[in-house]
């Protein structure tokens, strides 16, 4: 499944909400895996991460990289079909 533009900060969002929620920092979540200016980055909607990339949080988060992807791609759609009904 790959990111577009649109859904980039999305997945960012969704990787930071779910971080917060099982209490993990940048650097617990990344280990020596990744740096956390990269997840940082990430988190900010500012980089693409890879499938393999998105995987790492993903394992650590609890989730499957799909289940990262579906729910951004959830909120992006919702988000797209209230744009068309205010406009």
């Amino acid at each position: 499944m790959w990111v577009t533009r649109g859904s980039q900060k999305v997945l960012g969002e969704r990787i930071r909400s779910l971080r917060y929620r099982v209490g993990l920092s940048q650097r617990q979540l990344v280990e020596t895996e990744l740096t956390c200016s990269f997840i940082g980055m990430i988190e900010a909607g500012k980089k693409q991460p890879s499938p393999e990339t998105r995987r790492l949080p993903a394992s650590r988060l609890g989730v499957t990289d799909a289940e990262i992807m579906a729910r951004a791609n959830s909120i992006l759609l919702t988000a797209k079909i209230h744009q068309r009904k205010v406009t």
